[in-house]
């Protein structure tokens, strides 16, 4: 079974010029939802516009992801009063509360810029994480069928598909209650995204090996090659809350991709993107490991074997601009 559904007009990495021209044209026309929810993009207020996450998309598709970086550039110009007075306020106070050394952001910063993607191991005790499993094995969540189940337990005995994800107000009730270090995180998205970030989530889901997947279970599920385009700026943070091996199904990250070529069209096998085990990120570990990820580069949730995996998500960005499931 392959694991990705056939895309037509790929070139590589990228998009054929054909295609790309398609999507140039309907991101043109997308433009008036940029500048009448420039707020937003700077975060000085919500998104009102639904058809923000298509221009988007379009952008990434159109230039093969550049499109994005240069927007970004900017709205992180047109805030620069507002990074100013959260430099002067908030981020002291942030530096102040975080158990994260100056030396250990500017790694994780470092590793960011060049491979996309960090590992801060033990950011949360093993008895902290596993206690927000407990809490988190209590709440209901849905299929992507739109099946629903009122905890993890049942979901585990009875669930069809790969992937249950959690109710999102009530992971974050449960998040919210535990002391973790997401001032140190802010530091981090601070300086790795050049301007003031604004943090998005939590989210939560398990996944778990089924049988009879098909390409669709794959899709839904993040199993296969894909690259997001959530915000114009934007870096995630996955906190494991059970131990991931190889077997378990981890996230896979193409190091360095968030330079190069991407789009949002579809998802892509290994092969077409000639990946190579050397090139790739596995974000296995112990119970309180946490994983930074400039997700807009090649990414993949691999299909477990044996197992499950549960993982919590925080997203910082640039703005308000964008994904509406945040």
């Amino acid at each position: 079974m392959t694991e990705f559904r056939f895309q037509s007009g790929i070139d590589g990495r990228g998009l054929t010029l054909r295609r790309r021209s398609l999507y140039l044209a309907r991101a043109l026309l997308g433009v008036p939802v940029f500048i009448r929810d420039f707020p937003a993009a700077k975060g000085t207020r919500q998104a009102k516009s639904k058809k923000s996450t298509q221009f988007m998309n379009d952008i990434c598709n159109a230039t093969n992801g550049s499109g994005l970086e240069f927007l970004d550039s900017i709205v992180k110009n047109a805030k620069r009063n507002l990074t100013k007075s959260f430099d002067s306020e908030a981020l002291l106070k942030f530096q102040l509360e975080t158990f994260l050394s100056q030396q250990t952001i500017n790694q994780i910063v470092s590793d960011l810029d060049e491979f996309g993607c960090a590992v801060i191991r033990q950011w949360a005790t093993r008895d902290l994480a596993t206690q927000l499993k407990d809490q988190l094995d209590q709440i209901s969540g849905s299929e992507y069928t739109g099946e629903r189940f009122d905890d993890f337990d049942s979901w585990l005995k009875s669930g069809l598909k790969p992937r249950l994800v959690l109710d999102q107000q009530a992971v974050k009730s449960s998040v919210d209650n535990f002391n973790l270090d997401i001032s140190g995180l802010m530091v981090v998205a601070r300086k790795y995204l050049g301007s003031k970030p604004y943090l998005l989530g939590p989210q939560s889901w398990y996944t778990k090996p089924t049988t009879d997947r098909t390409d669709m279970d794959l899709e839904e599920a993040a199993m296969a090659f894909h690259c997001d385009s959530d915000f114009f700026g934007f870096v995630k943070a996955f906190l494991l809350c059970t131990d991931v091996t190889e077997e378990n199904g981890p996230l896979a990250f193409l190091k360095g991709s968030h330079k190069g070529k991407r789009h949002v069209q579809g998802r892509l096998s290994d092969v077409q993107l000639a990946v190579r085990p050397e090139e790739r990120m596995l974000a296995t570990g112990e119970t309180g490991d946490l994983f930074l990820v400039a997700t807009k580069g090649w990414h993949k949730a691999t299909p477990p074997n044996s197992g499950h995996r549960l993982m919590v998500q925080w997203l910082f960005s640039t703005g308000y601009f964008g994904s509406a499931s945040y």
